[in-house]
């Protein structure tokens, strides 16, 4: 009797937990082709720029995925790209006259290029819908994607516009 006691009780634990707490779960390897579609769905960059390089110097891999509610999730994933930002600040400071197009983006290239790999920890959400998923990137993932420069040439944008408004 008591063999058939505790198999009940085992069994009510594993339906409860099924029902509460199993819930529909996002794999790992999901969420990381889904979150490589969203990031790759405006790749149209032409095969010289460095836009190109930068996106071939980087990588990211899921790490842990946390549902924050319904269909919510905040992903943690590693990401490595060639840390480029010193050395787009030494380029910038040592200008001395307006380059071409081609000539600034040979110069960002060869940046990457030389840059030491650089891995850092992100996080982005994700949303699930009824017509699949839905990526919001985190400035943090976009900047360590994008060779750990995006925010600052941003901000250096932003400044120039302000400066040109004075």
């Amino acid at each position: 009797m008591r063999k058939g006691i505790s198999l009940g009780v085992l069994l009510l634990l594993l339906l409860a937990f099924c029902l509460f707490g199993c819930g529909k779960s996002v794999s790992v390897e999901t969420m990381q082709t889904e979150i490589e579609k969203a990031w790759n769905s405006n790749e149209e960059y032409d095969a010289n720029s460095f836009v190109k390089s930068l996106e071939d110097s980087a990588s990211f891999t899921v790490t842990e995925i946390e549902e924050t509610e319904k269909n919510c999730y905040t992903v943690t994933l590693n990401v490595t790209s060639a840390d480029a930002l010193e050395g787009i600040k030494q380029y910038q400071s040592s200008i001395e006259h307006m380059p071409t197009d081609e000539e600034m983006n040979n110069k960002i290239k060869e940046i990457i290029r030389d840059a030491e790999p650089k891995t850092t920890q992100q996080t982005l959400l994700v949303l699930e819908t009824e017509n699949g998923f839905s990526v919001i990137f985190s400035e943090g993932f976009i900047d360590a994607m994008c060779g750990y420069s995006y925010s600052y040439c941003m901000n250096e944008m932003q400044r120039i516009l302000e400066g040109e408004a004075s």
